[in-house]
């Protein structure tokens, strides 16, 4: 038991560090613009919903350098796992979207259970693979081969359009007044 009381003193003890252990994968790659999932796993002796939290940090455990949806570089890329996953599963889940070169580094995952403590995870280190400039270029050179098919599609469309209009015509005599007739009539 870690609390013992008596009529004249109280005693807490600290929570035994063995009692909450924490699994982190080592490595993960990602490629940049895609997404990536962290996980951090944690185990403890008792039994029942896990109360408690989970903080993410980059590279150090330190207020600065916590990953969360209110930093500028991690805003509105984040999702977390949800709360029956960490009550039951013991299980956190860090989403990360639109992965950029600069989010590489340690990942630290650092657990507080009621009853049981903190504590903090090796970390897994988010390897970012620069993604390839085809995907950036592509939807440009896309544009740029539609608008060359549609030019070339009105070019030779009319060019189609005319010849077949002087195919008709020739040899056919012009069904058109002369000139001279034209001038007659309207005086």
């Amino acid at each position: 038991n870690r609390k013992t009381s008596s009529p004249s003193s109280f005693f807490v003890y600290p929570p035994d560090s063995s009692s909450l252990s924490i699994f982190q994968p080592p490595q993960i790659q990602a490629q940049e613009g895609g997404s990536v999932s962290l996980s951090c796993l944690f185990n403890i002796s008792q039994e029942g919903p896990a109360i408690g939290f989970a903080t993410w940090y980059l590279d150090v455990v330190a207020p600065d350098r916590e990953v969360n949806n209110k930093t500028l570089e991690f805003r509105g890329r984040l999702e977390g796992s949800d709360q029956s996953q960490f009550l039951w599963d013991r299980l956190i889940e860090l989403r990360i979207r639109d992965i950029r070169v600069s989010d590489a580094g340690l990942y630290l995952c650092v657990v507080e259970i009621l009853g049981s403590g903190t504590g903090t995870g090796e970390g897994t280190r988010l390897v970012v693979k620069e993604g390839s400039p085809w995907p950036k270029v592509f939807p440009l050179f896309l544009r740029a081969a539609l608008y060359i098919f549609s030019l070339a599609f009105v070019v030779i469309g009319t060019t189609l359009y005319y010849k077949r209009q002087v195919a008709i015509t020739k040899g056919h005599q012009s069904t058109l007044l002369p000139l001279s007739q034209c001038l007659e009539n309207e005086f």
